[in-house]
């Protein structure tokens, strides 16, 4: 079963913007991007898509979207729960 997260990460334009982790996906994050923009609005799309061979989980089964987007936040003045 594939498995999909949407977090926030840092963007100097728009303070946040919209990033895609993906584990073991055979699709490519360009393939994503424009599946996309075909069907949604720009400001909605991804700016980034991350493939991923696993996602950090939960005892009870549920994607640890904090752990996905502390790279991305390490060594900022401003953060996210």
């Amino acid at each position: 079963m594939a498995q999909c997260a949407v977090i926030g990460i840092p963007s100097d334009r728009w303070d946040e913007a919209v990033h895609v982790p993906q584990p073991g996906a055979t699709v490519d994050a360009a393939a994503i991007t424009a599946f996309c923009h075909e069907r949604i609005a720009g400001y909605k799309c991804p700016r980034s898509v991350d493939v991923r061979e696993t996602m950090p989980m939960s005892g009870a089964g549920k994607i640890l979207k904090r752990e996905l987007r502390l790279p991305f936040w390490e060594r900022r003045e401003r953060g996210v729960n």
